[in-house]
């Protein structure tokens, strides 16, 4: 499954959750959707939360008006661990898990699980620098070292829980 398709499945199951929880029948939402300005049936309800159906970005803008919730209710509607469960480790991943002694689909998904993205992509997002490729170089390996002792402290963690 890709990165899409999960998503679009786990945001589905979360929509239909919200609904039922709220106590509405998908005709309920599709009337919301209606008077919120997006033409949406019964069916093109049910299509979503099964996972058939991709939002369009006005239909996303539009969430939480036709469920009365907020933006950051919607997000916590969808398992990103759930969406990145398949999704192969990178090279960064790779290297981390060497250090880590662990498989790297673990420091992948331990990775998601911690700051919704690969480690390679959190030390891009954290050392945000640009100049020399040297000065860069020294920064990621810096962001990385400090990631990696992050990723050690969780690992510690989990494992004197069991």
């Amino acid at each position: 499954m890709t990165g899409e398709a999960a998503f679009a499945a786990s945001l589905g199951a979360g929509l239909r959750s919200l609904r039922t929880k709220l106590g509405l029948r998908q005709d309920d939402v599709a009337r919301r959707a209606r008077s919120a300005g997006v033409t949406w049936a019964r069916s093109s309800v049910a299509a979503l939360e099964s996972g058939a159906r991709n939002l369009s970005a006005f239909e996303w803008l539009l969430l939480p008006r036709i469920y009365g919730c907020t933006p950051d209710d919607l997000l916590r509607l969808v398992d990103l661990q759930a969406i990145r469960s398949d999704a192969a480790p990178d090279e960064t991943d790779r290297k981390v898990a060497a250090r880590l002694d662990m498989p790297p689909e673990e420091v992948a998904s331990l990775a998601i699980e911690l700051w919704g993205r690969s480690v390679g992509e959190e030390r891009d997002a954290r050392a945000g620098v640009s100049g020399s490729a040297r000065s860069v170089q020294a920064v990621r390996g810096h962001v990385t070292r400090t990631l990696v002792a992050e990723l050690a402290a969780v690992v510690r963690t989990k494992r004197s829980e069991h």
